[in-house]
C-alpha cells in the first residue's frame, strides 16, 4: 500500500502527470516522463483521478526538465508572478507494480 512519506524508485522511465502550482484558481497540468532511477516521495494521497502527488528527491535539478524556464516566465507574466512549483501525479497501481520501495514512513503506523 502506498503511503504519504514513502520513497520509491522505478528502474524504468514512467509516464507521470505534472501539476503546476499557481496561486488559485489556476491549475495547469500535462504529462511527462520521470527518468528511470529517479527517487520520489509520496506527498499526498488525495490527488484527482485516483493518482497520488509525489515530489522527486532531485526536485531542483529536475525543475527545468519538467517545467523549463521559458514556460515558468510565461506563466508568471500571464498570472502575475504566482507560479509556485510543480508536483508529479502517479497512479498507486503503477507505483506498486513498477517501482521499488526504498523507504517506508512508519511514523503513521
Amino acid at each position: 500500500m502506498v503511503n504519504v512519506g514513502d520513497i520509491y524508485r522505478s528502474s524504468t522511465a514512467l509516464e507521470v502527470g505534472i501539476w503546476l502550482a499557481i496561486a488559485a484558481p489556476v491549475t495547469i497540468s500535462y504529462t511527462s516522463i520521470l527518468p528511470a532511477n529517479e527517487p520520489f516521495v509520496v506527498t499526498d494521497l488525495s490527488a484527482y483521478f485516483g493518482e497520488v502527488c509525489c515530489i522527486p528527491e532531485n526536485y531542483d535539478a529536475l525543475h527545468d526538465y519538467f517545467v523549463d524556464k521559458k514556460e515558468r516566465d510565461r506563466i508568471n507574466r500571464a498570472y502575475f508572478n504566482r507560479y509556485e512549483g510543480y508536483v508529479l501525479t502517479i497512479s498507486p497501481d503503477v507505483i506498486e507494480k513498477l517501482c521499488e520501495r526504498l523507504e517506508v514512513d512508519d511514523s503513521n503506523l
